[in-house]
């Protein structure tokens, strides 16, 4: 309870900071780049902290069972995730529901809720008006663990269904040996219709150059010297070792 109320004084203090943009002042982009370098967060970290202050802040009764330690930014960060185009002032809306709720279930349950009170303002907002869905599309792409990327997004229903189109081309069983789960061919499909353009000289150029596309594949052996094949390297450990290529798009 004492950590969840120390948290709570946290956002408090994160949020004041962001409502008066005393990170710009002190040369810093934005309120995340001023936790991140104060806290030496990751990236992802600090956005998710912001965004929690700012529904503590704007959502004052749900902030408050917070500061009373009966629930954890987690739940903060759920709705967040949960809600993330609802504007605040529709989404305060909402704060005697999500404070009642909060401190009786996980975090999950939070963005559950809070998922449908953002697919109930998509409706709202789609029947008022038309340019509602062209609007709300993004797309983000960020670093993660392992330089591994996260991409999340919305697409309009016709860029929607087109990227679906070209994924299901991409995404058929390779046979009884082909072990990979359909979200795992479908990342594989994705990968494999980028180096399609990539490949296809089309797209345009980046920086002055056009995007290029380097492949090295390193193949350890340990065949002898003397028997190395036709291009065949030797290593510092008089192993072969093959011309290699790895794969570098910029």
């Amino acid at each position: 309870m004492l950590r969840r109320q120390l948290d709570a004084r946290l956002l408090s203090r994160i949020a004041a900071v962001d409502e008066q943009g005393l990170a710009c002042s002190d040369g810093f982009a934005s309120t995340a780049a001023w936790v991140r370098g104060y806290a030496n967060l990751d990236n992802g970290q600090a956005t998710s902290m912001v965004k929690a202050a700012r529904i503590a802040d704007r959502l004052p009764l749900l902030g408050d069972v917070l500061a009373a330690g009966k629930i954890g930014v987690e739940h903060l960060q759920a709705v967040a995730a949960g809600a993330k185009r609802v504007p605040f002032e529709v989404l305060a809306e909402h704060d005697h529901t999500l404070r009642d709720l909060a401190p009786h279930v996980r975090p999950a349950e939070m963005r559950r809720a809070a998922a449908k009170v953002q697919a109930c303002h998509d409706e709202t907002s789609v029947a008022a008006d038309a340019a509602h869905v062209h609007d709300s599309r993004y797309l983000t792409v960020s670093r993660t663990f392992g330089d591994a990327y996260h991409v999340d997004g919305l697409l309009e229903p016709e860029a929607g269904a087109a990227l679906v189109t070209a994924l299901d081309s991409l995404t058929q069983s390779r046979g009884a040996e082909d072990t990979r789960t359909l979200g795992q061919r479908r990342a594989d499909a994705l990968t494999e219709l980028t180096e399609l353009g990539l490949r296809s000289g089309k797209l345009p150029d980046l920086g002055g150059d056009r995007p290029r596309l380097t492949l090295l594949v390193q193949v350890p052996t340990t065949t002898a010297p003397s028997e190395d094949p036709v291009g065949a390297v030797p290593d510092r450990r008089g192993r072969a070792r093959l011309p290699g290529y790895r794969v570098r798009c910029r």
